[in-house]
């Protein structure tokens, strides 16, 4: 391997952030995720990454009065309930587009997601009940972003992504801004 060709090699240091939507908890009224990631270019094109994105959302409750089964009604308390979203993902990204400054990779590959979320309970009850009720999925995530160096080894960039799973197309969509710090 010759010596410019090693010196391509390195890795980012990644965080961001930005909107975070599901369909799984119907509309959000507030939504928002936090990433870190970490990506090793093993070519000037071809790079693999490992990370962790994790999202916090508000999405309606119920409205109004409820009528119970024994006929007790009960006010509308409960207008927003809360949900979370943890993934792991460990993705292959190709760059669709190099220049000298500016890249735009495509990613595809495999995760975990964790996900959580309260939920509205009132059937046989006096008083409803918020749970909270989770799970974990293997999915494979998709992300398009668009990187442009700003200063020596710091770029910032777009990016946009989704979980596609098998039983249920698309969770976890995301799009925000990327800070990376490269080593090389």
């Amino acid at each position: 391997v010759s010596q410019s060709r090693y010196s391509r090699k390195g890795i980012d240091f990644t965080v961001g952030g930005g909107a975070y939507f599901t369909p799984i908890a119907g509309p959000m009224t507030r939504s928002a995720y936090f990433q870190g990631e970490m990506e090793y270019h093993q070519t000037p094109r071809l790079s693999f990454s490992a990370g962790v994105i994790t999202s916090n959302f508000t999405y309606p409750g119920f409205n109004g009065s409820t009528l119970l089964p024994n006929g007790t009604i009960i006010p509308g308390t409960y207008d927003r309930l809360n949900g979370t979203e943890l993934q792991s993902n460990f993705l292959a990204k190709y760059a669709l587009l190099k220049k000298q400054s500016f890249a735009l990779r495509a990613g595809a590959g495999i995760g975990l997601v964790s996900y959580s979320r309260q939920v509205l309970i009132t059937l046989g009850r006096e008083f409803p009940a918020v749970v909270e009720v989770s799970n974990t999925d293997i999915g494979f995530p998709i992300q398009l972003e668009a990187e442009q160096k700003v200063y020596k080894n710091i770029l910032l960039g777009l990016r946009a992504g989704t979980f596609v799973f098998p039983d249920y197309p698309f969770i976890g969509n995301h799009t925000g801004l990327v800070v990376k710090y490269r080593l090389k």
